[in-house]
């Protein structure tokens, strides 16, 4: 027999919930933002350099919007949804407020801005060609799995956010 939770309940089951995306919010951020980069820095392989001086600098700022549209679809998805990022938790309801007002994938953006940030903050083409494969990736992931899947899941309200809002881009840019 299924229990009804209480508020109370329902909030206490929320803690460890936004735990875990402050988790993946973090080892994106770290991976993606530090470890990879810092590790290619490392290897000493010059790439496509791209010699910026001080203006590198702007890659951080990047990269810090990119994290936070990233932990802000997550709290989205945490706090509405009740999911993490991670495919395997099912979204209990739409998300369609936030930044998923603007876009459908904000989150994929944020992944993506942080890499251009990396192609800013260490000076190297090399990423620009990383964040076009990795959006490349995300596109065929989107379209051909999570799509179908939300439509099947939240049927005629998902075909009317998908209306109203761009896949990717607000104002039209990169939308197919």
């Amino acid at each position: 027999m299924k229990q009804k939770k209480n508020a109370a309940t329902s909030r206490i089951d929320r803690g460890p919930l936004f735990l875990r995306s402050a988790g993946y919010v973090a080892l994106l951020l770290f991976l993606f933002g530090f470890l990879i980069p810092f590790l290619w820095e490392r290897s000493g392989v010059t790439i496509l350099p791209l010699p910026l001086g001080a203006l590198r600098f702007t890659g951080l700022v990047i990269m810090i919007t990119g994290g936070a549209a990233y932990a802000w679809g997550a709290a989205e998805l945490a706090g509405r949804a009740g999911k993490t990022p991670a495919q395997r938790d099912r979204p209990t309801a739409l998300v369609t407020t936030g930044l998923f007002q603007y876009s459908r994938n904000p989150m994929y953006l944020g992944v993506i801005l942080i890499f251009l940030g990396d192609l800013v903050f260490f000076e190297t083409l090399v990423y620009l060609f990383y964040a076009l494969g990795v959006w490349g990736l995300f596109h065929l992931f989107v379209v051909y799995y999570e799509e179908p899947r939300l439509g099947r899941e939240f049927g005629e309200s998902y075909r009317n956010y998908t209306s109203r809002v761009p896949r990717w881009l607000p104002f039209g840019l990169l939308n197919p």
